[in-house]
């Protein structure tokens, strides 16, 4: 199956990748190990869009949020097991007479390899005393995929009699026990631990998720078949005080066009949205009361789009390869969610008026796709407003004793509050113009 559709733009739109705090990586990563930390990263730079994939990642979340309080990993334990599996020099057979001359080398020559390979042996039976705790408590209630995995691969070094001593005694091994436990862990069951720190840091990447999830009181979405995006109380995960807000669309109202003035909230909201879509398809929590929605193959958003000076392109003709692609995407048969903020700004008043016009009709009428469209070109919401397939919401700026109040709640209708010259006029703009004309 082909991967779910999302572009380094609506990436880097949506900051789900960031520098320090302002990303959504950030939200949900509370890993311990190394590993869990690329693992995360991994998953959330790849959503899914596959339904059984989207729903077995659901469940695992949803039972760690609810099941599992604590989750404790030794980081420095964790991490030199991975360095010591990873390194080249694995033994190739195994013979007495072979370690008994290695042994006596050792004692007689320490090396740096050794110590790498009697701790690697030790951290090794340390984790999988880890896994033996956490299977005890939890793998025996659930038959999630992950849970089973751990269960079966610690079943087999449990099988092996020199890996179950070590696990029982806790007394360090012999010279020549080394030398046995490592070529079993480095050779012979190889494979099979590689897999089990694979889902080490695949839980410590889920648990970091459901961890930081049941902290913000997220909900899990919840997918069914047909056309629809349901959001209650959806809000942008960045925001230390949000304000909550409320959209539905199905194959019959597939459009949301909003209006508003300048910072009443349109940007901040639609990414809100797009980032509430994007969870959903890793099967992760979202930030909101509620969210129904139908499976999608991609997002495609145009929010914060530069121009491009090196290819010689306009603001206006990057935001036409931008609908040139979603066109493309759905040519092949792909249902999206499209995000356009502030349709064709970069263009005159005319070509604007005329090409939002005709395109968003356009798109309306595709009923496999949800698009969310933001203009302050209030006359193209005036003109659709007779189409019942499409919905109006806004945002209404106040004004208090000569300054806008924003309260950020989506609202029925179309707005065209305008405070742009109060901005130029607050920041004191004409007035330094004005004094050096002067001068």
């Amino acid at each position: 199956m082909k991967p779910f559709y999302v572009d380094d733009q609506t990436k880097s739109d949506l900051q789900i990748f960031g520098s320090g705090s302002d990303s959504i990586v950030c939200v949900f990563n509370r890993t311990i190990t190394n590993g869990g930390d690329l693992m995360l990263k991994e998953i959330i730079g790849n959503p899914l869009r596959d339904e059984d994939n989207i729903s077995e990642r659901i469940n695992t979340i949803r039972y760690l949020m609810v099941n599992v309080e604590h989750l404790t990993f030794d980081k420095t334990s964790v991490d030199f097991m991975d360095h010591y599996l990873s390194r080249p020099d694995k033994p190739r057979k195994f013979t007495r007479v072979n370690a008994m001359k290695n042994v006596v080398k050792r004692y007689w020559m320490p090396s740096a390899d050794y110590y790498i390979k009697r701790r690697g042996v030790a951290e090794t039976l340390e984790n999988l005393r880890f896994i033996v705790l956490f299977c005890n408590e939890f793998c025996k209630e659930t038959t999630l995929p992950l849970f089973t995995r751990l269960a079966e691969g610690l079943q087999e070094f449990q099988q092996i009699p020199l890996i179950l001593k070590g696990l029982r005694a806790r007394k360090p091994f012999s010279r020549y026990e080394v030398e046995r436990a490592d070529f079993l862990l480095r050779n012979k069951h190889y494979k099979t631990l590689k897999q089990l720190l694979s889902d080490l840091y695949l839980l410590d990447a889920f648990y970091s998720v459901a961890s930081s999830s049941r902290a913000r009181k997220y909900v899990l979405p919840v997918f069914r078949k047909g056309s629809t995006l349901e959001l209650t109380g959806v809000f942008h995960p960045l925001l230390e005080r949000p304000i909550l807000n409320d959209l539905t669309l199905d194959n019959q109202t597939n459009m949301a066009f909003i209006t508003g003035a300048n910072m009443s909230g349109k940007s901040t909201f639609m990414k809100s949205v797009s980032i509430a879509v994007y969870l959903a398809h890793l099967g992760f929590p979202v930030p909101a009361e509620k969210m129904v929605l139908s499976l999608l193959d991609g997002i495609i958003s145009t929010i914060n789009l530069p121009d491009n000076i090196r290819l010689g392109e306009s603001h206006f003709y990057a935001e036409a390869n931008r609908v040139k692609l979603v066109a493309e995407q759905i040519n092949n048969h792909m249902k999206l969610l499209v995000v356009f903020d502030e349709f064709f700004r970069g263009t005159n008043i005319k070509d604007a008026y005329e090409a939002s016009l005709r395109i968003s009709g356009l798109f309306s009428g595709i009923k496999n796709c949800f698009f969310l469209l933001s203009t302050h070109i209030t006359e193209v919401a005036t003109v659709l407003n007779t189409r019942e397939d499409i919905l109006f919401r806004c945002f209404k700026t106040d004004m208090s004793a000569g300054t806008p109040v924003f309260n950020y709640e989506l609202l029925d209708g179309i707005n065209d509050d305008h405070i742009g010259m109060w901005i130029l006029e607050n920041k004191g703009i004409f007035g330094l113009l004005e004094t050096w004309q002067k001068k």
